[in-house]
């Protein structure tokens, strides 16, 4: 980091601190003159007297703000100002000193009280902009009365308002070594920076995300698999409990929850309570973090709103909790939960990886795992939901006019090199035909993969499992295309035929959002051999998947977070601005600054509007919120984020302009 004082290093400031020491040594001066040389006593030379000493006063406290602001800014260590904190200023070994109180001083026999008062300022823009008298605090501009009074007339006020106008811009352009970097580190071990997924070494004084992969193998499909659905356990006993355990796929307030109802017996005016806890070695805590109760007496799904948000972390293990409140229950009166089976420990909508997904049971002494997959429906205060949507399952049957298949949009590029489906035929008798595949390239109008043979009946039994079609050569399938993926055996019969699973959910935005990849991928179905399509939103072709060859591929987001950098002292933070080497379309850069002043309190990265959730955007530059000022240490958090992994933005140089 290199710093540059737009001051002259230290003359001009010695310059300005003298001639304002001199300015009020005249004016102390000037006041014995005109007390002997004319009648003090008359009121025209009482207030020119008066007058003299409230401009002594402000040109002391000026030569104070400009040895330290903050000796004005937070007067005698304190935050003490306004009119009930009166202060007064006097000369001490030849420097100004900040006082409390009023001072009386007594020249030619009348006695003059004086004093300043200090007062923070609001403006009507936010973090120091715009005109003064809004409601923003400002906390780099100061108000400033002198007043003298007591002497025989009016009081004398004089108002001024004193800026930090000392300025010092500290730019980073290096995160490895060199001059770019050496003012931002933390001793000991030469830290200049903490991060995840970023790049700081493949271009020399940048930061971009960081790349991995290249020549692995990965997978793109829909790989959830629902056969069957059953009950967590029938809730017919006052301490019976069904729990539903999972990972939380992001950051977020949770303002309500959803189940699925699998049984409902006589259940009306039962009343349970649905919620969820932590994890306690992989059972519930047994303390809600928030819950709301609920008696429903049909079956389906059922929305339950918390009592308060719960704030939910990325990665971190939850549980969805329901327990008897009050009510009749018995073997006639009660409800169950529904789960599915097999256990996928997947997340429906990207496939990523959850093993602790699982269902549980209280047996009123103790739990017990269920190895079935859980459904629900997290509902968080922005309006976007999360969770496991697949209530119910169908076997598809491929015969003749009979075509199944997916429609799909590409996010990123997919070198593919084999197919997978989950498969069975209905009969121990082989179907008359081969069971074929077709890909088409609906945006390119061209099947990449045309009516190609994937297995006959004798490879498959009555009995559903995995198949792998090994492509002639590998497909390189571009972003953004839109796919038609279909499945079909021309040749068979009603009685002969194979068998395909689908999965589904109600037909809602809130379900339809969380399912395999949203409404960007739908089961595409014929029923006349592909002259007429149909494509549901609810439904998703279930059990099947690309082998993919993977590109080498940039992280989707990096944080990096610097060292800190010591001011010295408390300093007023002004604006942040940066240079972006590269920042192509749908990618993002964006910051978030903190500060503290003992390197104990935690480090609260926040934006221009002081929470955690909004970010300097503009590379052009913006104003720091103002609740960081005056604090002695300062660190900033830079995030980088790319929608398509084939590029990165790539951030150059950071520029904080602050006044010591």
């Amino acid at each position: 980091m290199i710093g540059s004082l737009r001051l002259k290093s230290g003359q001009l400031l010695v310059e300005v601190l003298i001639s304002i020491t001199l300015v009020a040594i005249l004016i102390a001066a000037l006041i014995p003159l005109i007390l002997s040389t004319t009648s003090a006593s008359t009121k025209e030379n009482k207030n020119t007297v008066a007058s003299l000493l409230a401009k002594e006063q402000i040109e002391a406290a000026q030569a104070l703000k400009e040895e330290d602001w903050n000796k004005i800014y937070f007067p005698l260590d304190t935050s003490n100002k306004g009119a009930t904190n009166p202060y007064h200023l006097v000369l001490s070994a030849g420097k100004w000193q900040l006082a409390a109180g009023i001072e009386t001083v007594n020249l030619n026999g009348i006695d003059y009280q004086k004093s300043i008062r200090i007062e923070n300022i609001s403006r009507t823009g936010p973090n120091g902009a715009g005109d003064i008298g809004g409601t923003n605090d400002d906390p780099s501009t100061q108000k400033i009365t002198a007043t003298v009074a007591d002497f025989g007339a009016l009081p004398i006020n004089i108002v001024e308002y004193f800026t930090r106008f000392k300025s010092q811009t500290w730019t980073q352009t290096d995160w490895q070594g060199g001059a770019g970097y050496a003012s931002w580190q933390d001793p000991p071990g030469n830290r200049y920076f903490s991060g995840t997924n970023v790049d700081t070494t493949t271009l020399v004084g940048a930061v971009q995300l960081a790349k991995s992969g290249g020549g692995g193998t990965g997978t793109y499909g829909n790989r959830f698999l629902l056969t069957s659905t059953s009950s967590i356990g029938s809730m017919n006993r006052n301490n019976y409990r069904s729990a539903m355990r999972f990972r939380a796929q992001k950051d977020g307030s949770v303002s309500s929850v959803r189940v699925y109802i699998q049984t409902a017996t006589n259940s009306g005016g039962i009343t349970y309570r649905y919620g969820l806890q932590a994890d306690n070695a992989g059972n519930p805590s047994g303390t809600y973090l928030s819950s709301g109760t609920a008696a429903f007496s049909t079956t389906g799904w059922q929305t339950v709103n918390l009592a308060s948000p719960v704030s939910v972390t990325a990665g971190t293990t939850y549980h969805l909790v329901i327990q008897y409140v009050s009510g009749t229950i018995n073997n006639t009166h009660y409800i169950a939960i529904r789960n599915s089976q097999p256990l996928n420990q997947l997340v429906p909508f990207n496939q990523a990886a959850d093993n602790q997904q699982n269902t549980l049971w209280f047996n009123g002494s103790a739990w017990s795992v269920q190895n079935r997959e859980p459904l629900y429906v997290l509902g968080f205060s922005d309006g976007t939901f999360e969770g496991n949507p697949y209530d119910n399952s169908e076997a598809r049957s491929i015969y003749e006019g009979n075509f199944e298949g997916e429609k799909f949009t590409l996010a990123a590029d997919k070198t593919v090199s084999a197919l997978n489906i989950y498969v069975s035929k209905n009969t121990n008798q082989n179907p008359a035909d081969s069971l074929k595949v077709t890909l088409q390239d609906l945006t390119a109008n061209t099947k990449p993969i045309d009516n190609l043979v994937f297995l006959s009946g004798p490879d498959v039994t009555t009995t559903y499992a995995w198949k792998t079609l090994n492509l002639p050569s590998s497909l390189t399938l571009p972003a953004g295309n839109q796919f038609r993926l279909y499945f079909s055996s021309s040749g068979s019969d009603s009685k002969r035929y194979y068998r395909l699973y689908n999965v589904s959910n109600p037909n809602n935005a809130e379900y339809n959002g969380i399912n395999w990849e949203g409404t960007g991928s739908v089961v595409s179905r014929s029923i006349n051999s592909g002259a007429i399509w149909s494509e549901i939103d609810y439904i998703d072709l279930s059990g099947y998947y690309f082998s993919t060859v993977e590109p080498s591929s940039y992280a989707p987001n990096g944080e990096l977070v610097s060292s800190t950098y010591d001011m010295g002292a408390r300093a007023g933070f002004n604006r942040i601005w940066w240079t972006n080497v590269s920042l192509p379309a749908n990618t993002i850069i964006k910051f978030q600054l903190a500060a503290n002043n003992d390197l104990i309190s935690p480090w609260n990265f926040v934006g221009p509007q002081g929470t955690d959730s909004d970010y300097y955007t503009l590379s052009s530059g913006e104003n720091i919120w103002s609740g960081l000022a005056n604090n002695r240490y300062l660190r900033y958090k830079l995030f980088l984020s790319t929608g398509n992994s084939a590029i990165t933005p790539v951030l150059g140089e950071v520029k904080i302009n602050l006044s010591p």
